[in-house]
């Protein structure tokens, strides 16, 4: 083959990447669902057109883009949300993890008749949520630039939910190595379940503490910094020192994460919350007014994002992450009847695992309901839809009733209209939180790359844990939640994407607030 054929191939790839993701978008409002078929198309799983180094190159280049996919969402996430909502997103990460394992086994060890061990790791595949599938769709769904679903209450409680779903997962591939090699020690295993545990936990600390020092500088260090920053030199290229210090800020951080044992993705989370905190996105900035503070010197940190790395990411780094996602996925091996009824019923189970999530806001709306009727006391907080004893007699009648007493308007209301106020009133209150609760739920179906790469780590082209046929089941599974999860997500937010907003769940009650 020569160059210009192998050009016009490439070519082509990069151009139907594109409009694969217009015509998904168009047609099921989840564009990345078209890359993802694209590649396998492209990919090994069918035609195999690309190169295979070309593949490995593709895909190294998209989870570039999906590490910005999740350092974007972090710049973008209301840290008071994501600290007031912390012990609900560990809940909802932990339902998430331990439900699809449990009911893994269940399915897998006591339906098909799988060993313990080969269940528990196709659990772990299908623990993990897809984080970078995640941020795509909530981004594709409010627009490109377009934050403001990140700042939600319920977003921040999916988002966060999700990362630490990885976290965990990340935890049982190392524990699921660790356990297919026969020499390990039970030292060995044990750091390899304690390293990334710990390497999470200390690195989250140092962000922490060096966002609290960043805020608290001596004054004497801001009033150098201060002049530093109005140098001549520095108000030339102000926006581009802005980006060299976004950057320096992910990369660092992301390798030292990955380095310490745990997640890039996390990395690439924690310098976003670093940058958010340190440099509020929320707050206009003043750069007129006199300040001792060099940060409020600072452009809004997404614009610089929008300018220098979001064209890139959106127009081809993610891209090629979701279409190496159909690198990955060996299509032809998996349409066979035993693999493909067994896929199916893993994944209705799975999906129903990970969207039972949802039913932790349900009960964290109730509490917090029950919370707030207890501290007003009990005669503050009323029902919408009141009526005396008198009227309620008359109404049992089916009567009119005329209300003109406790300086109501004049008015005629009968039994069915008392029915109709009372429908709406209920009808709002379940919107307040069975919306939330649905887009939750379905927002952690989907899975992607950590949950392939726990199913490949423990079939080990065929010499792991996972039988072949188990290992084609869970792809079967993951692919489907894979696509179907986007889809729900997509509906919910192109149905009730506004009255989402206007809960208390959205923008409603909780605002945008300092991040500081």
């Amino acid at each position: 083959m020569n160059s210009t054929t192998d050009l016009l191939i490439l070519a082509s790839f990069l151009f139907l990447l594109h409009f694969a993701r217009i015509i998904a978008q168009t047609t099921i409002k989840a564009g990345l669902i078209g890359e993802i078929i694209l590649g396998a198309i492209y990919g090994a799983p069918l035609a195999n057109i690309l190169h295979s180094e070309w593949q490995s190159t593709l895909t190294a280049l998209g989870y570039l883009g999906l590490i910005l996919i999740v350092f974007e969402g972090a710049l973008s996430t209301n840290l008071s949300l994501l600290f007031r909502n912390l012990g609900l997103s560990i809940l909802c990460a932990l339902t998430g993890v331990l439900l699809p394992i449990g009911l893994s086994i269940l399915l897998l060890s006591a339906g098909f008749g799988y060993t313990v061990l080969a269940s528990f790791a196709a659990g772990a595949a299908l623990s993990a949520t897809s984080l970078g599938t995640t941020f795509a769709v909530l981004q594709t769904n409010h627009g490109e630039g377009n934050n403001a679903l990140f700042r939600t209450r319920i977003a921040v409680v999916l988002l966060s939910a999700a990362m630490i779903d990885d976290v965990i997962a990340l935890i049982m591939a190392s524990v699921i190595e660790s356990i297919e090699d026969g020499t390990e020690s039970h030292r060995s295993l044990g750091w390899a379940i304690g390293r990334p545990i710990l390497a999470s936990f200390a690195m989250s600390i140092l962000i922490l503490v060096l966002g609290f020092f960043m805020m608290r500088l001596p004054r004497q260090l801001k009033t150098y910094i201060n002049k530093l920053w109005t140098t001549s030199l520095l108000r030339r290229y102000r926006k581009r020192t802005e980006f060299i210090i976004l950057f320096f800020t992910l990369t660092s951080i992301s390798a030292g994460a990955a380095y310490a044992g745990t997640s890039v993705l996390y990395g690439a989370f924690l310098a976003g919350l670093l940058l958010t905190y340190v440099i509020p996105v929320h707050l206009p900035q003043r750069p007129t007014s006199p300040s001792d503070d060099p940060m409020d010197r600072w452009t809004n940190i997404l614009d610089v994002f929008n300018s220098y790395l979001l064209p890139l990411q959106s127009r081809l780094l993610s891209p090629l992450f979701f279409a190496s996602i159909g690198f990955s996925i060996p299509l032809r091996q998996m349409f066979t009847t035993h693999v493909l009824w067994r896929g199916f019923v893993y994944a209705l189970l799975m999906a129903f695992a990970k969207a039972a999530v949802g039913v932790w806001v349900a009960l964290w709306h109730q509490i917090s309901s029950y919370t707030k009727r207890k501290r007003n006391g009990s005669g503050e907080v009323k029902a919408s839809v009141e009526s005396p004893p008198e009227i309620e007699q008359r109404v049992e009648s089916g009567t009119q009733i005329d209300l003109t007493t406790n300086n109501a308007p004049d008015r005629i209301v009968d039994k069915q209209a008392l029915d109709a106020m009372a429908s709406v009133t209920t009808a709002k209150g379940m919107r307040s939180w069975f919306l939330p609760a649905s887009f939750l739920g379905s927002g952690m179906v989907a899975r992607g790359e950590i949950g392939l790469l726990i199913a490949q780590i423990a079939y080990s082209n065929g010499q792991g844990i996972l039988p072949t046929d188990l290992f084609l089941i869970s792809l079967w599974a993951l692919v489907l939640n894979t696509i179907v999860g986007p889809i729900i997500v997509s509906m919910v937010l192109s149905r009730w994407g506004v009255t989402l907003m206007d809960t208390d769940w959205g923008l409603g009650s909780a605002g945008i607030s300092n991040t500081r």
